[in-house]
């Protein structure tokens, strides 16, 4: 489900997605974590036969903790929370021995250590009041597979209702045109106001 409402935003921009996603990932840390950031099958709350059961292994379906693992590490980003990420580094590396054995039953897995490993970037769209969606610079980024990045959209009238994202601090629309930020790993470079400024960034 956290998963599911990440992409969702990704896809929609709507940041309800992203509160659901913040808080749905809350609950699960304290129902399914133990003391040692270990994820389990069955919750805290409930009735525990003899111990609770790990399903750790990517199959058709993804593992919980594989999925976690990627979850903890983009909410980091997107929250500013780095908590979440010190959890999500502690709980692949914990994980990644049993990966290194039989890489073919930890696909999700691989891929959120490829989300770890970077480079990693938070691309953020501004876009003036009632100018609608920046369509064009969306479509730069849909061009092809960016796997280590995370989309934000931030529109004037609704700046001060949204969430306190880590990304959209201090950025802005500039000279009245929708503005893409690209930040790599806390360092931004010059904001840009046309799709293609944008693509030299992404491809460069």
């Amino acid at each position: 489900m956290v998963y599911g409402l990440i992409e969702l935003y990704q896809a929609d921009f709507d940041t309800r997605f992203l509160v659901a996603a913040m808080e749905l990932n809350r609950e699960m840390l304290r129902l399914f974590s133990d003391d040692r950031g270990d994820l389990y099958d069955t919750g805290a709350d409930a009735e525990i036969v003899l111990r609770r059961g790990r399903s750790l292994h990517d199959g058709a379906l993804p593992s919980g903790s594989s999925l976690a693992v990627l979850n903890l590490l983009r909410l980091a980003r997107l929250s500013g929370e780095m908590e979440l990420e010190e959890r999500g580094e502690r709980l692949l590396e914990r994980l990644l021995p049993m990966a290194e054995q039989n890489p073919q039953g930890f696909g999700q897995l691989l891929i959120a250590l490829d989300y770890a490993l970077g480079p990693r970037q938070e691309v953020v769209i501004c876009v003036p009041e009632s100018d609608g969606r920046p369509l064009k610079m969306l479509a730069v980024l849909r061009q092809k597979l960016r796997p280590g990045t995370l989309v934000l959209l931030q529109q004037a009238d609704d700046a001060e209702s949204s969430p306190p994202l880590a990304p959209l601090r201090g950025k802005h629309v500039v000279d009245g045109q929708p503005t893409a930020w690209v930040c790599r790993e806390q360092s931004c470079r010059a904001p840009v106001t046309s799709a293609e400024g944008l693509g030299q960034i992404l491809d460069g």
